[in-house]
């Protein structure tokens, strides 16, 4: 059986070598990808950063779309240990991002996680 896999995009040279994806979504402008090692949100464009945004000490988990310009994202705080530990702990607390992706302006529903 002969498959046509192509690489779309080289995650760790576009966005960072620490960059390890955890959930993707395509849309008409390319693909958004949850960096959850490297605290970002990466739109990428046949291996084109398009654009990124930062998380801070947060950790996006999966990503999705509205079907229209809007982007909503799961963060993650685990409050300094790695992500695994915190699960293991039951000590991470989670928000879900809104973000609008024309302005790439970032507003917070939570779910009385840390803010966003």
């Amino acid at each position: 059986m002969r498959t046509d896999r192509r690489t779309y995009a080289d995650l760790a040279h576009l966005v960072g070598g620490a960059a390890r994806p955890d959930g993707i979504r395509p849309t008409p402008d390319g693909v958004w990808v949850a960096t959850t090692t490297a605290h970002a949100l990466a739109l990428l464009r046949e291996n084109e950063l398009v654009t990124t945004i930062d998380t801070g000490t947060l950790l996006p988990i999966p990503c999705r779309t509205d079907g229209g310009n809007r982007l909503f994202a799961t963060l993650a705080d685990t409050h300094g240990p790695p992500l695994g530990e915190a699960l293991a702990s039951k000590s991470v607390r989670t928000t879900v991002a809104l973000i609008e992706e024309a302005s790439h302006a970032r507003r917070t529903r939570h779910d009385g996680g840390a803010p966003a």
